[in-house]
């Protein structure tokens, strides 16, 4: 509840796919409308891996943000080498870029619910045939 929003878990690969296409078809209008290869040559070196799959996700389970803070240090780093048509795009860059780290935090806290099932239901039922069997001794030598 506190990242805002909800994302069914299912859904998650598919738009994290859909963010990195809009923000590479967002990378190539700008470097058209810019005729400059600044912000394209950095996106591949630096964020695009980023992209690609859920990142930082000790960070997420543990809630320290750190990919909203690598985002924006990454982001800020840059801004001062582009002019205003690519600062523009960047803004953008860097909103699609949040949107997919808050992704990547739901895909964490959503799997970790989803795969700590497996290791309750089991133990919950260990635990039951354990009770059971002290009852069973308990009375045996009670007698």
């Amino acid at each position: 509840t506190d990242l805002g929003g909800e994302v069914v878990f299912e859904r998650i690969p598919a738009e994290i796919a859909a963010l990195r296409e809009r923000t590479e078809a967002l990378i190539v209008e700008a470097m058209q409308e810019a005729g400059s290869s600044t912000l394209g040559r950095y996106y591949s070196e630096s964020l695009d891996w980023f992209f690609w799959r859920p990142r930082f996700l000790v960070s997420h389970l543990v809630g320290a943000n750190r990919g909203a803070r690598w985002i924006r240090g990454h982001i800020s780093a840059l801004h001062r080498y582009l002019n205003e048509r690519e600062r523009q795009a960047l803004d953008r860059v860097e909103a699609l870029a949040l949107r997919k780290s808050q992704l990547d935090a739901h895909y964490v806290l959503q799997g970790t619910l989803k795969l700590w099932l497996f290791v309750h239901v089991p133990a919950a039922v260990l635990l039951l045939a354990l009770a059971l069997w002290h009852l069973l001794v308990v009375n045996v030598y009670a007698l």
